[in-house]
């Protein structure tokens, strides 16, 4: 069975993995609200508006991706230990370079050298860096969004780090009956906080609170967890397709109706918005990898230009900021903002070119920084008692998942 047939790496998931990334850049690059779009703009502007939705996409993804790994490996005898330590190799060397970065780099020079003193990072001391160093900035900038405007995605990647840190004793001690119904149980619960008035009222105040707070933006990723579990029972069912084409079709047109008014805190989105972007990325993605979903979902998301981009995505959400924000310093130090046709356009320009150099810099990071990281994984494989010992059900739900394939 080829790599990319195989339930450990559908290629698909990379294009999503593209696509999602593609979005959020195109919110942070292309946005800008102090500026009047003309032309192409009027055009890109509004879907520039709706980038931040691909951050659900990642959630779903990363639900997905994660239970499928542990549903696989929970019988292995060096479960934990193997799951943080690869988890560890992926995520903590890009992640703590960046705020190393920022903090030990960017920060000094800003307090002696001009140049860097423009840049907006925040006034900010031990007690602000702290929550990035521990992985729970979202907590705190739930209230502060733009405590230090380099770092303002890293939120997300938070929200993740803390599903990491429990998921695994959840899948570990739950059947998969019981499992499912925690999954589903969460998801309603999310939902029903994010509707409290309280809550609404809270978010009112700070508009963030919602968007960057764990237990009321978790359902991204426990909807992923279900798709997960039912993968290797219903991925073959063409009943089941007809289900997910209705709801991602549905939850598309309600996605465009609720993006009038647009951004992630509006009481519309807060309400009801994430419930339907949940559904609409997790309908993306059965689409895309079960055996039984469109063939143009999966020719799309297999496409070479996004499974590159998803293959160097998490390098690029980490980074994409400071490069922006440089960006922009130097062509308003070199070019002058008003030089060109119109502001606006500019701005886009400066986010091509961003974008161009972030992902230069992430293919040499993959290259010499993270590929050599990555390849320590080999020393860290899942180990399984003998079929005998193992639980029936474990080693049933093993077996499944290895005979999964994409048509």
């Amino acid at each position: 069975m080829s790599k990319s047939r195989n339930w450990h790496h559908f290629l698909a998931l990379d294009g999503l993995r593209g696509a999602a990334i593609l979005s959020v850049l195109c919110f942070h690059f292309f946005v800008d609200d102090g500026y009047s779009a003309s032309g192409v703009g009027k055009f890109l502007l509004p879907l520039a508006k709706m980038g931040w939705m691909g951050v659900e996409v990642f959630f779903v993804l990363s639900g997905f991706l994660i239970t499928g790994i542990l549903l696989r490996a929970r019988s292995a005898t060096n479960y934990y230990r193997v799951f943080y330590a690869r988890r560890a190799l992926r995520i903590f060397p890009v992640y703590y370079l960046a705020v190393a970065l920022i903090f030990w780099v960017v920060v000094p020079l800003g307090r002696h050298v001009e140049f860097f003193h423009l840049h907006p990072v925040g006034l900010f001391g031990p007690h602000e860096q702290l929550w990035y160093w521990v992985n729970l900035s979202n907590l705190h900038t739930a209230f502060y969004p733009l405590l230090i405007p380099m770092l303002s995605p890293f939120w997300s990647l938070a929200i993740e780090e803390q599903f990491y840190l429990v998921w695994p004793a959840v899948v570990r001690n739950l059947r998969q009956q019981s499992l499912m119904a925690f999954c589903l149980s969460g998801m309603v619960i999310s939902a029903v906080l994010r509707n409290l008035p309280w809550v609404q009222h809270w978010n009112e105040i700070y508009s963030n609170f919602i968007y960057r707070f764990t237990p009321l933006h978790i359902d991204g990723l426990l909807f992923g967890a279900i798709l997960a579990m039912m993968l290797p029972r219903y991925g073959d069912r063409k009943n089941l397709r007809k289900t997910f084409v209705v709801l991602f079709w549905g939850t598309a047109a309600a996605v465009v109706f609720l993006a009038r008014t647009p951004g992630p805190s509006t009481p519309a989105m807060t309400r009801l918005g994430y419930s339907v972007l949940v559904l609409f990325a997790g309908s993306l993605l059965w689409l895309s990898v079960a055996p039984s979903g469109s063939i143009w979902a999966r020719r799309i998301f297999s496409s070479k230009p996004l499974v590159q981009l998803g293959k160097y995505s998490y390098f690029i959400y980490v980074f994409h900021m400071p490069f922006f924000y440089y960006v922009r310093i130097l062509g308003a130090h070199f070019i002058g903002e008003q030089s060109m046709a119109h502001p606006y356009m500019t701005r886009v320009q400066m986010g091509c070119v961003t974008f161009a150099l972030t992902y230069l810099a992430a293919a040499v990071s993959w290259k010499i920084f993270e590929g050599p990281i990555l390849a320590n994984k080999r020393h860290f494989e899942y180990r399984y008692p003998p079929l005998g010992v193992a639980d029936s059900t474990f080693s049933v739900q093993h077996a499944k998942a290895r005979q999964i394939s994409i048509p």
